[in-house]
């Protein structure tokens, strides 16, 4: 495996995130790869029958490395709890394969908070999530599962202008409210929130 992934990165089709140094002791930790443009249109043009990429040109912000890590663990996370439980763990591929909206998981919220200061503030926006999955029980119930990594958004915030812990609370609630997610196979849902340093 390692020697396939030294030929791809030769070849210039993947990279090592620069900021995996920062985590990891890169002396005795494995490297980490990821797709660059170059790989992403080797596999369009060259390869399309064998791999269709479920990460595409998304609409929301980019993830720094350490953020997208994150989110890697905290699935991880999630699926081993899931399987001890001896439940199912449902990947997003599977919740997202029969959906025909465009972006699904960009989902339109309209939300409004007054601050501590007396400031009254609504905004129109949006809330991808970080990541998503399901629980299917033994008894055949199954759960919809939002994740949010937080990182250095702050708690109590100014201003719903930036992202923060009160804005994606806000967005969730007002999602609920309007059952948004049907078109994910559900109306109820959970959000999860994982902190990473």
């Amino acid at each position: 495996m390692n020697y396939s992934l030294r030929k791809l990165f030769d070849r210039r089709l993947i990279d090592k995130p620069h900021r995996q140094v920062e985590g990891f002791n890169h002396l005795n930790a494995p490297d980490i790869y990821e797709i660059n443009a170059r790989g992403r249109r080797w596999l369009a043009e060259d390869v399309p029958e064998v791999t269709t990429l479920s990460r595409t040109h998304s609409e929301g912000p980019p993830k720094h490395f350490a953020h997208s890590v994150g989110i890697c663990d905290a699935l991880a996370e999630i699926e081993l709890e899931v399987t001890a439980a001896g439940n199912e763990f449902i990947p997003a591929e599977t919740i997202l394969a029969n959906v025909t909206v465009p972006n699904p998981l960009k989902m339109s919220c309209t939300i409004e908070h007054t601050f501590p200061n007396g400031k009254h503030e609504r905004l129109e926006t949006f809330i991808i999530p970080d990541g998503v999955c399901g629980i299917r029980q033994a008894g055949g119930k199954s759960e919809l599962i939002f994740l949010e990594v937080e990182r250095c958004n702050p708690v109590r915030p100014l201003t719903l202008g930036r992202a923060s812990m009160l804005r994606k609370t806000l967005c969730y609630e007002d999602i609920r409210s309007t059952g948004l997610t049907k078109r994910l196979g559900k109306k109820d849902f959970s959000v999860r929130y994982f902190h990473i340093l």
